[in-house]
């Protein structure tokens, strides 16, 4: 029985694998073959490929059908109540929580211990540059009388001089989330593998036969739809077909895909609990229907220059009489 977690539909893949494997396989410098998150404000965190973003669920989603591998990740704060990554800096201050506050020059009298803005202590007569405002006494000797500890800020609600203002974290919910109880959230940086050129053969194939069943057959197909299994793994279906009511899953083994890969595929079934419909090379389908348990697994056997959308669209109607005469 399938675990239906899917995901939403804003979460799907994009069909833009193309471009995905275009940008990553066209040689170059190893960060050309890189792809590295990047958050954009209010939306949330993407990748860009060959100048187009794509949101980041979509990319991790697929990466094993890729053979992108993770070479490090790049971290995130979120907000502490919502996890939301739309976040905005805000200063305050440390005395009132005022936001109405600006950075000012400071200066010190040391002998009445008064702290303020420089132009409060400026003054344009007598032998010295500056009088202190509380006691009025000239101020003569920097280091002595007084001091310039530099950049300060004022509240201009309280008054109060501060040397850091209380920094805070404002998501796009509203919720404040001080530094010291931020939440991280990291995403991988991905690169190319050998793999990935063959995978990228398995992703077009997908795409086609996506494309051929729903325009020349009429069926309503999902590609590339991430599930849940029971190892609460995430597990990605190359294609979902709705006839009425049933669904079919169905499983494109690229002829360069080797037998660990293949294994793979076949672990990804198991562990969705659901009946997959393997499309398969014709000289390993024979040897492949002796391994598996055929009450979960149904192989479709094809040869190079097939079309891969009619021997499943057959497939499919054999399923679909069978069931009505069941």
């Amino acid at each position: 029985m399938i675990k239906d977690r899917a995901l939403s539909k804003a979460q799907r893949i994009p069909k833009l694998w193309e471009l995905l494997a275009t940008s990553l396989l066209r040689g170059g410098e190893s960060e050309e073959r890189r792809l590295t998150p990047s958050i954009v404000r209010t939306t949330g965190i993407f990748y860009t490929v060959g100048g187009i973003q794509i949101p980041a669920e979509s990319i991790v989603s697929a990466a094993p059908i890729l053979g992108l591998k993770t070479s490090t990740h790049v971290s995130f704060p979120a907000c502490a109540s919502c996890m939301s990554l739309s976040l905005a800096l805000a200063i305050s201050c440390p005395s009132c929580e005022s936001g109405d506050i600006r950075r000012t020059e400071v200066m010190v009298h040391y002998e009445c211990g008064y702290i303020g803005p420089v132009e409060e202590f400026r003054i344009s007569v007598g032998k010295s540059e500056y009088s202190c405002p509380r006691c009025a006494r000239e101020l003569k000797r920097v280091g002595i009388d007084y001091g310039r500890p530099g950049a300060g800020y004022r509240c201009e609600k309280c008054g109060s001089i501060f040397q850091f203002p209380v920094l805070s974290l404002v998501c796009d919910k509203g919720h404040k989330t001080s530094l010291d109880r931020i939440e991280i959230v990291r995403f991988p940086v991905f690169e190319a593998t050998e793999t990935t050129l063959v995978n990228m053969s398995v992703v077009n194939k997908v795409l086609h036969t996506a494309k051929v069943l729903s325009e020349v057959y009429g069926l309503v197909v999902e590609t590339f739809v991430p599930l849940r299994g029971e190892s609460n793994a995430l597990q990605v279906v190359h294609l979902m077909i709705h006839m009425g009511d049933t669904r079919y899953a169905v499983e494109i083994i690229d002829e360069a895909v080797d037998n660990v890969e293949l294994m793979s595929s076949i672990s990804k079934a198991i562990d969705l609990g659901i009946k997959f419909i393997v499309a398969i090379d014709e000289g390993r389908a024979e040897k492949l229907a002796q391994l598996l348990n055929t009450s979960m697994f149904i192989i479709v056997p094809y040869r190079s220059g097939d079309e891969l959308a009619d021997l499943i669209m057959r497939r499919l109607e054999i399923l679909a009489r069978d069931a009505s005469i069941g």
